[in-house]
């Protein structure tokens, strides 16, 4: 659990509130599964495809936009950011005032 951490900050150091972050117990199925479900029709992916990521989830995963990206590992967070692309507003504009 340590591991996540540093990811997190980062996540939303990047990103701020562009991005949401669940972290959840993975003896929790019912949120899982509502999150994916939400997250697979919010992204047009298939039943299929989320049913697939639902089923793969292990204790250690981390799922963007409805779909499985880590395994049994925390990414790197470049791996995150080449999924996320660019934020929509930078940190400065939001710390300024602007977005």
């Amino acid at each position: 659990m340590e591991a996540m951490g540093p990811l997190y900050r980062d996540l939303r150091s990047r990103y701020g509130d562009e991005v949401e972050i669940h972290v959840v117990d993975p003896r929790n199925l019912f949120t899982i599964f509502a999150l994916i479900l939400r997250d697979a029709r919010a992204h047009s992916l298939s039943v299929w495809k989320a049913l697939r990521t639902l089923f793969r989830i292990p204790v250690t995963g981390v799922v963007v936009n409805g779909q499985l990206l880590a395994r049994g590992r925390w990414p790197d967070f470049a791996e995150l950011k080449e999924v996320l692309g660019d934020p929509k507003t930078t940190r400065e504009e939001v710390a300024g005032g602007l977005a």
